[in-house]
């Protein structure tokens, strides 16, 4: 991901903290891929994983409120710390 990329995803990231449900959607697009690299090394079973990615972005979305600040490189860690800590509350359960 590149610098310009990081930036627009930054900015996509305050239009959601200020209730812009499209920014949702750009930060969806633009981190689906690497949550899905990343979630696959945590877990094999497919529909548990694209069940926890989706819950993570309904979860940024009710809490968008709550949402703190970040730099342009904080946002993958952020997303990727919310879908380990989905994904293993979600295998504990089973």
């Amino acid at each position: 991901m590149n610098s310009d990329q990081k930036e627009t995803h930054l900015t996509s990231w305050n239009r959601l903290r200020a209730g812009d449900n499209y920014a949702l959607g750009e930060l969806y697009d633009g981190y689906i891929q690497i949550l899905y690299k990343f979630g696959r090394r945590l877990c094999n079973d497919e529909e548990l994983l694209t069940d926890a990615i989706h819950d993570v972005f309904e979860d940024i979305w009710k809490y968008r409120a709550s949402l703190s600040e970040v730099e342009a490189n904080n946002i993958q860690f952020y997303l990727c710390k919310s879908l380990k800590t989905k994904l293993l509350k979600y295998l504990n359960r089973q």
